[in-house]
C-alpha cells in the first residue's frame, strides 16, 4: 500500500512529503529512509496511509518549518488576522 511520509531536513528546515510503498505506517518510515534522496538530517514527523498530495489533501506552512510567532506575525499569509 502507498503511504505518505512527512518530515523535514534538520540542517535547513526544508519540508518533505514522500510517497512510499509499505506494509504499514511504521514500515513507511523505514522505506522512506532507504530513498536515495534521504540523508542523516531527515526528521520524520508522521506517516499516513494513502498517497496524499500537498495543496490538495494537506497544506504545509512553506518550504520549511514555521513557528507560531511567524504565523502570528504574518496574518496576511496565514489568514489569522482580523
Amino acid at each position: 500500500m502507498i503511504h505518505t511520509v512527512i518530515g523535514y531536513y534538520e540542517d535547513d528546515g526544508r519540508l518533505f512529503a514522500h510517497h512510499v510503498e509499505a506494509e504499514d505506517t511504521m514500515d513507511a518510515f523505514y522505506e522512506c529512509s532507504k530513498r536515495p534522496d534521504m540523508n542523516d538530517n531527515a526528521i520524520f514527523v508522521v506517516a499516513l496511509p494513502g498517497a496524499l498530495d500537498e495543496g490538495t489533501d494537506f497544506d504545509m506552512p512553506g518550504e520549511g518549518v514555521v513557528d507560531a510567532d511567524t504565523v502570528f506575525d504574518q496574518p496576511d499569509v496565514f489568514k489569522g488576522g482580523a
